[in-house]
């Protein structure tokens, strides 16, 4: 869903990007000219574009490692051919770096422990996922606005609004293994 100021209007709005069609897993069969799971919304306005996605967690096994390391490639290839000022905005399913984690050295102890390498970690934190997206970055001249409004240098507390994505306290279980936790991971 994405809601419009009345009186702004858009000259195209799509719901998938070329780049994506290229991967199987990012193709919906019935209907090119959507992303199969909604996961993309592109905006043109008079003066610059509106891209809005929803990316693939990254997971835990080779065929989620392939399918995120897919779409990043077709980030990167759809921010690098810009002509226009670009928005990216969205649940990224990344956090930057070390200072967009609450736990970094506990992050990195999380979840998959094997190889790949770059692949450690807890998903939205892994070595390989934070590269890639500063290479989108890079690739776009994007910057993330969020983070050069609010530069640090140490990680802000987590209980400040430093967070997108926090854990939850227990609820039917004795502990929950993420509370008191956050990463930054939706970016605007």
């Amino acid at each position: 869903l994405m809601m419009i100021r009345r009186g702004l209007a858009f000259s195209r709005m799509e719901f998938t990007r070329p780049s994506l069609l290229q991967h199987q897993g990012h193709r919906d069969v019935a209907d090119d000219t959507c992303h199969p799971e909604g996961r993309v919304i592109f905006v043109s306005f008079k003066t610059f574009d509106l891209l809005a996605t929803y990316s693939p967690n990254n997971g835990n096994d080779a065929a989620a490692f392939e399918r995120r390391r897919a779409w990043d490639a077709a980030m990167k290839q759809e921010v690098a051919t810009r002509t226009r000022p670009l928005i990216w905005i969205g649940d990224l399913n990344v956090a930057a770096d070390r200072v967009d984690v609450t736990h970094p050295e506990w992050f990195l102890q999380q979840c998959y422990q094997g190889e790949p390498e770059d692949m450690r970690g807890q998903p939205g934190f892994t070595k390989g996922e934070r590269v890639r997206f500063q290479e989108i970055l890079s690739e776009g001249k994007l910057v993330d606005s969020f983070r050069h409004l609010h530069p640090v240098e140490d990680v802000p507390p987590a209980l400040g609004p430093f967070f997108t994505w926090r854990g939850h306290p227990p609820v039917h279980q004795a502990v929950a293994r993420y509370h008191g936790k956050g990463m930054r991971i939706d970016y605007a």
